[in-house]
């Protein structure tokens, strides 16, 4: 439990604290700009780490295991940035969950295949989380070096 405040409770993330994490996350020493834009895209859809979000990355995005690698280095004792530990310096309880494979309801239109499934939420592997839909144009069109140059 974050220190001085109740089972449940969380602080109020405000713009510049979540502009400063994506900064952060930007320079991080594990992952790739692809894995961070996709990082960033999930953060971005969580309304300033208010809402749990999951993403299902399919086999045929061959950069899909980039993604689930720089969240497991990101959350993994043998990681150089330690980046899960932002969450609760922010005063949220949230983490970066990653699995092999379709964990989720497929959305409607889709089928449920291999690949990655990603977490930014409050319990592993939740499965009540709304599922976003992969939008690879937004987030291609997160620009990873501008956000590190602030």
């Amino acid at each position: 439990m974050l220190s001085g405040l109740r089972e449940g409770q969380e602080l109020q993330i405000n713009d510049l604290q979540m502009k400063t994490m994506e900064r952060l996350i930007a320079h991080c020493a594990d992952g790739t700009d692809f894995a961070k834009q996709v990082i960033i895209w999930m953060l971005r859809h969580t309304h300033r780490l208010s809402d749990e979000v999951a993403l299902h990355i399919p086999e045929s995005i061959p950069e899909g295991v980039e993604v689930a690698d720089a969240m497991h280095a990101m959350d993994s004792c043998g990681g150089k940035s330690h980046a899960h530990l932002l969450f609760p310096l922010m005063g949220s309880h949230m983490m970066f969950i990653h699995h092999c494979g379709y964990c989720l309801d497929p959305l409607p239109g889709e089928f449920a295949d291999k690949g990655y499934t990603l977490w930014l939420s409050r319990d592993w592997y939740n499965h009540s989380v709304p599922q976003l839909k992969l939008d690879m144009k937004a987030i291609m069109a997160i620009d990873v070096e501008a956000i590190r140059k602030g």
